[in-house]
């Protein structure tokens, strides 16, 4: 499904929509960032219940995520967002992944790293105590 195809406060149990993160997130209560579907339409998603934290996102920029039985959700100052209310709810991909969109996968694929390039960009990740990101490296 694409972000056009989206129902307020209508949730169909066998939709999935697919998208790709395209700012870093801002981290409170919940995880907010703006993202978009492969035609370029662009959403605030909201995620909560998380635990998630500033200095190690989960979400960061470039994320690629289903999203199961996404909907409109209305805040409070009138405008719309797709509210994810449960972590599982949520899937962050990888972009080798077959539900992965062509136009979304690396080309840069971490098959064609070396171990020591893997080991370096783990490390650097470590020393920014970005662990999370550490463990994709």
């Amino acid at each position: 499904m694409h972000i056009s195809d989206l129902l307020i406060e209508t949730r169909d149990s066998g939709a999935v929509l697919l998208l790709r993160a395209v700012t870093t997130p801002y981290v409170w209560s919940s995880t907010v960032t703006v993202a978009e579907d492969e035609t370029g339409d662009v959403v605030r998603l909201t995620v909560c219940n998380l635990e998630d934290n500033v200095i190690d996102p989960i979400v960061i920029q470039g994320s690629l995520l289903a999203i199961k039985q996404p909907c409109w959700s209305q805040l409070v100052d009138g405008g719309y967002h797709v509210r994810v209310d449960h972590p599982s709810d949520m899937v962050i991909l990888k972009p080798e992944d077959d539900i992965v969109p062509e136009t979304w996968r690396e080309n840069n694929s971490s098959a064609s790293k070396t171990p020591s390039q893997w080991k370096k960009e783990g490390d650097m990740m470590f020393l920014k105590k970005k662990f999370r990101q550490a463990l994709e490296q």
